[in-house]
């Protein structure tokens, strides 16, 4: 329990003394690993849909590709919104936006995991 505080410490020291434009980096580099993350867990599902070869796995596929497209649409909005209410902060609002990404994609790819787990469990027993 201490090693957790005392790394926990640490790098809350070591965040601290970045600068801003390292801090922004970081920022950045989160939402394109998100990013990627997400587009590998989208196109997994697509291909396993594919791959299932009948009317339910095309209906689902369908349905992903749809709520997918419907989902970036959305989340470019709300990101937009909060970068927004965020431009007159010291750190502008592009940072604000750029987390609002990442926490979107993370969630989504969850999403799209969990999806994955029932459709694999649906067409197995098939």
């Amino acid at each position: 329990m201490v090693f957790s505080q005392c790394k926990a410490q640490s790098e809350n020291i070591t965040d601290q003394s970045k600068s801003t434009i390292e801090v922004r980096a970081d920022i950045a580099e989160k939402k394109t690993k998100s990013k990627i993350e997400l587009e590998k867990t989208y196109n997994e599902s697509v291909r396993f849909l594919d791959s299932i070869g009948n009317s339910d796995a095309e209906n689902y596929k369908s349905f992903l590709i749809d709520s997918q497209n419907g989902w970036e649409i959305y989340c470019e909005g709300k990101c937009k919104i909060i970068e927004y209410q965020s431009r007159d902060g010291a750190q502008g609002g592009l940072p604000f936006y750029n987390i609002c990404i990442t926490e979107q994609n993370d969630m989504r790819t969850t999403e799209l995991k969990n999806w994955m787990a029932e459709w694999k469990r649906e067409f197995e027993d098939d």
